[in-house]
């Protein structure tokens, strides 16, 4: 099990995918690849709904995407469980969120 520090990228902030996150400042993963790690943060901080369904598909998650957040191992987490999502303000839920199927 390792921590990752997911930090999403200032300059891609605006990206549509962004609206669909209910966070957007930098988290602590523990997972055991940082794949893991970056479907743990989408599962934990995807909207339920996103405010533009009515118009449109909605964007591909955030936190997978590597144009949008950097990621990076900060240390070996053995007795860690995996999932757990940290920001600053505590312990979020983290779900997995399924990938998507690419057209």
């Amino acid at each position: 099990m390792f921590a990752f520090l997911l930090r999403p990228i200032r300059q891609a902030l605006r990206h549509p995918s962004w609206s669909i996150s209910r966070f957007c400042g930098e988290c602590l993963v523990f997972a055991h690849s940082a794949t893991a790690a970056r479907r743990f943060a989408d599962g934990a901080f995807v909207l339920p709904l996103w405010p533009e369904a009515a118009r449109s598909t909605p964007p591909a998650p955030p936190w997978s995407q590597c144009a949008l957040v950097d990621v990076q191992e900060v240390a070996r987490a053995p007795g860690e469980a995996e999932g757990e999502v940290l920001t600053q303000n505590g312990l979020e839920a983290a779900r997995p969120v399924a990938e998507a199927p690419v057209p």
